[in-house]
C-alpha cells in the first residue's frame, strides 16, 4: 500500500506528504532538521495552539518517514519503534537495570560510555557529535563530551570569560579578533552549561528583549513626534533606557 493510500488526510497535510514522498536520502536529513529547529523556537512566544501545531510535526514526520522506508523495503514503523525501545533500555541501565546513578552527571557519563561502545559508532571522545547543530548547541555538546572524559571545571568558570575578554581587547587585527570572539562565546557557553542554562534559548531570549526594547524606544520617540532614525545616538540611547525601564517589573 502506498503512503497516499494508507491514510485520509487534509489538504495541508497532503502538501507535507507530497514533500516527503519526493524526499531523497540527501534531502530527508535537511527536512528533519527543519522540524527540529522549529521545535526549538523560543517558548516565550508560544501559545497553546502553536505548541500543538509545532509538536505535532515531529511525530507526523517520524511516522511518514517510517512508511517511506517500508515502501522502499528498507524498514518499517514497527522496526523504528523497536529500535527506540531497545536503545532506551540499553542507555538507561539506572532505570531498567542494576546500575546506580546518584546524579545527573553520572547518568550523562554512563550514557556517553554506553553510546561509545555501541557497534558502528565513530570512535573517539567526539565521535558522532553533529556538526550541523546551531553554534551554541554544538559548543555545549563538545564541552559535554570533554566533561564526560573527566576534562572539566569543578566550578562555574566565570574567570575564563574574563580572561578571553582581555585577550579580545588585545587583538591586533580582524583575524585575531575572529579567533578571540570565538573563544569568548565558547567560554560563555561553558558558563551556561555549568549553570544548566540552555545557551541557544538564553541567547534567543536576549535578542528578543533587545528587539522589543529598540522597538519600544522607537515607539516612544514617535509619541514625542520624533523619527527614530533621525535621532542622535545619545537621544536614541535615552529612549532605549526609558523603554528598558518600562519593561522591567515594578
Amino acid at each position: 500500500m502506498s503512503i497516499a493510500a494508507s491514510v485520509s488526510v487534509s489538504v495541508p497535510i497532503w502538501l507535507t506528504l507530497i514533500r516527503i514522498e519526493l524526499a531523497t536520502p540527501k534531502s530527508i536529513p535537511r527536512l528533519s532538521r527543519s522540524v527540529l529547529v522549529t521545535n526549538r523556537s523560543s517558548p516565550t512566544s508560544w501559545t497553546r495552539s502553536p505548541i500543538r501545531s509545532v509538536r505535532a510535526r515531529q511525530p507526523f514526520q517520524v511516522h511518514f518517514l517510517s512508511l517511506l522506508l517500508e515502501e522502499r523495503a528498507a524498514g518499517s514503523l514497527a522496526e523504528v519503534a523497536e529500535h527506540i525501545r531497545q536503545k532506551l533500555i540499553r542507555r538507561h541501565p539506572h532505570v531498567f537495570g542494576e546500575v546506580e546513578a546518584r546524579t545527573a552527571g553520572e547518568v550523562l557519563r554512563n550514557w556517553d560510555q554506553i553510546k561509545a561502545g555501541e557497534p558502528g559508532r565513530e570512535a573517539g571522545i567526539f565521535g558522532e557529535v553533529p556538526e550541523n547543530l546551531p553554534g551554541p548547541l554544538y559548543a555545549r555538546k563538545v564541552q559535554r563530551r570533554a566533561a564526560t572524559s573527566g576534562f572539566d571545571f569543578e566550578h562555574v568558570p566565570y574567570e575564563a570569560v574574563e580572561a578571553e575578554l582581555e585577550e579580545l581587547r588585545a587583538a591586533g587585527d580582524r583575524d585575531a579578533a575572529f579567533h578571540e570572539i570565538g573563544d569568548v562565546l565558547f567560554a560563555a557557553v561553558n558558563v551556561a552549561r555549568k549553570l544548566k542554562v540552555d545557551p541557544e534559548l538564553a541567547l534567543r531570549a536576549a535578542a528578543d528583549r533587545f528587539r522589543d526594547r529598540v522597538q519600544g524606544a522607537a515607539d516612544l520617540a514617535a509619541g514625542d513626534g520624533a523619527d527614530w532614525q533621525d535621532l542622535e545616538p545619545e537621544d536614541q540611547l535615552a529612549y532605549y533606557a526609558r523603554a528598558r525601564r518600562n519593561q522591567e517589573p515594578s
